[in-house]
């Protein structure tokens, strides 16, 4: 499956929040074309989405550099002032997109949360994550850069 970037456009995006909330924008995310991307579907009121939130801070502190991450709030089933608490209550320092009408987990197939995808360059979903498994995804990710860093290195030398 690729990542539809086009629906992503037309999600509400909120800015990345430390201290502060910013209001709700349009935002282009034709920017994650061609990069790593980590979706982590969530909402304010799951535990297991409390739980290892810290975790997945703390993986954005490391690997901001290479995958960009993205936090998909399930509006849907959750408020907006649910969701800025919670990004508060984290200091989640990533972009949060709005997912108001369940279109974004739908076209991914969300069925629980929290859920992590990790997508490759070209948009296609290279691993699938459900549940909180803090062990698993930070064995995932580092796994998940460390194989497109060889494929990069090996285009580079081959030329393309």
């Amino acid at each position: 499956m690729r990542a539809t970037f086009i629906l992503l456009v037309m999600l509400q995006f909120v800015s990345p929040f430390i201290n502060h909330v910013k209001a709700a924008q349009q935002m282009d995310l034709n920017f994650a074309k061609g990069r790593l991307v980590m979706l982590n579907f969530w909402a304010s009121w799951c535990p297991p989405c409390h739980h290892e939130m810290s975790d997945i801070v703390a993986l954005y502190t490391k690997y901001h550099q290479q995958v960009i991450f993205i936090g998909v709030n399930l509006t849907d089933s959750d408020s907006i002032q649910g969701a800025q608490q919670f990004i508060r209550q984290y200091h989640v320092p990533y972009r949060i997109v709005y997912d108001r009408n369940n279109e974004l987990a739908q076209s991914f197939g969300i069925l629980a949360i929290p859920t992590t995808l990790l997508l490759n360059r070209d948009g296609s979903v290279a691993y699938r994550i459900t549940g909180e498994m803090p062990q698993v995804l930070h064995r995932t990710l580092a796994q998940f850069v460390h194989q497109d860093s060889k494929r990069v290195t090996l285009r580079s030398k081959n030329g393309a």
